[in-house]
């Protein structure tokens, strides 16, 4: 483990694209239900030896912009949601867009609620990733 408990990755300062896709992962999901709101916190883990920016993800029908630089091998904590909380399930993918130097991909990840019936909202559980990133 490097410092802070980073994984010691090697860092590819070469610039050069080798093709591969870099792996960036929701590893944790932390929402704050309270009443009819919710917050939702996530913590993204940058698997890969490259530098990535996290650009977008898309949750609950909504994009919203992040633009949150990751280191190689580090991981960051970010509120990605403020707001009212679901009153459907209908939103069960939620889309990771994040970029390197040379070009940018997409994640998939299926949402799984809990429902809450003196509210009448759906909570956030946790997300699972559906298939590996995409080149876009």
């Amino acid at each position: 483990m490097g410092l802070f408990g980073t994984p010691n990755v090697p860092v590819d300062n070469s610039g050069a694209d080798d093709g591969q896709i870099p792996d960036v992962e929701i590893v944790r999901v932390e929402p704050h239900p309270s009443a009819e709101r919710m917050d939702v916190w996530i913590t993204f883990r940058n698997r890969s030896n490259k530098q990535v920016t996290i650009d977008t993800i898309e949750i609950f029908g909504d994009s919203v912009k992040l633009n949150e630089p990751l280191d190689p091998g580090g991981s960051q904590e970010v509120q990605v949601w403020e707001g009212e909380a679901p009153t459907t399930d209908d939103y069960d993918s939620v889309w990771l867009y994040y970029e390197d130097v040379h070009h940018a991909y997409k994640a998939e990840y299926y949402a799984q609620y809990s429902y809450d019936s003196g509210t009448e909202r759906y909570f956030l559980n946790r997300f699972r990733r559906k298939s590996p990133p995409d080149r876009l």
